[in-house]
């Protein structure tokens, strides 16, 4: 499997897919640095803090991702790499480990590369400094490694049952877009404020009465069991968990930030995605 390994890795670094998402991932968050350092200079009331920006690159991971996973895994497909792997003896569990350990690499490489873009922008003095603790910070990039971890353990279960790369790599980008979707709905009724204030009726003069305002039953919020059944399935998918965790750097909230919730939940959709993918692949007839 070591072979495997080394010689994943050997073709992720000669892929040109890979170094385009690379220099995307960085250059779009220098782009969105240096937008902010010039309204800083023309707005002085404005703060350019890099916390506010640090983990935006969460927000469409995914989608580069299946993008990556799908050029990968259906390279190999159409190379026929993966039928000289199974008739040189390699074991489809360790093919499938092989092609998953290089993902979940590749994944954490580009966005890493983000966060570097905006920790050069601070060090360079565009940005002001980090409000959160860099310990906590730190602390965070390792809470945040294993859902990015989770979304190549799912594209990888998509891919390599798929031969063909362009197939899963519609299925993985409409995937990808879906979660994005359903995760931003979810965190409107989730976050939605059980009672609204009504619209409070002024004089001719544009005096407000001298009354108690009235409120009514907010539509958009869910309650009881939907409400158990949105917050299960928001805390399960990836979006979900990077949310909160770029929520938690956007207010300054990593030292009250725990983030076990969201690790436990990526460790066990990595398995279930693992254990999933391989059945399949393993049953998959590969000429």
């Amino acid at each position: 499997m070591i072979r495997l390994i080394r010689a994943d890795f050997s073709r992720l670094f000669m892929d040109k897919i890979f170094y385009i998402a690379l220099i995307f991932n960085f250059g779009f968050a220098a782009f969105i640095g240096i937008t902010r350092y010039f309204d800083s200079l023309e707005y002085h009331h404005y703060i350019n803090i890099p916390d506010d920006f640090l983990f935006v690159g969460t927000e469409y991971i995914g989608i580069v991702i299946a993008i990556l996973s799908a050029a990968f895994i259906g390279t190999d497909y159409s190379c026929g790499t993966i039928r000289n792997k199974l008739t040189s003896g390699h074991r489809r569990i360790s093919i499938y480990f092989s092609e998953l350990l290089t993902n979940i690499a590749a994944a954490v490489m580009i966005y890493l590369a983000f966060m570097a873009a905006v920790c050069l922008l601070a060090a360079l003095g565009f940005t002001a400094d980090f409000k959160n603790d860099i310990r906590d910070i730190v602390k965070t990039i390792f809470i945040l490694i294993p859902s990015i971890a989770a979304f190549a353990a799912l594209f990888t279960a998509i891919d390599l049952p798929i031969a063909s790369r362009s197939a899963s790599l519609i299925v993985g980008v409409c995937l990808a877009l879906g979660m994005i979707i359903s995760v931003s709905a979810l965190k409107f009724h989730l976050s939605a404020e059980e009672y609204r204030q009504l619209p409070v009726e002024v004089t001719e003069y544009g005096n407000e009465p001298m009354t108690e305002p009235q409120y009514e039953k907010n539509p958009a919020y869910v309650d009881g069991a939907k409400r158990k059944v949105y917050q299960a399935v928001y805390d399960i998918l990836p979006n979900g968990q990077l949310l909160d965790i770029n929520e938690a750097v956007i207010y300054y909230e990593l030292d009250k930030f725990d983030g076990k919730k969201q690790m436990l939940f990526a460790f066990g959709e990595i398995i279930v995605f693992t254990a999933a993918g391989l059945f399949i692949f393993s049953k998959r007839d590969i000429r």
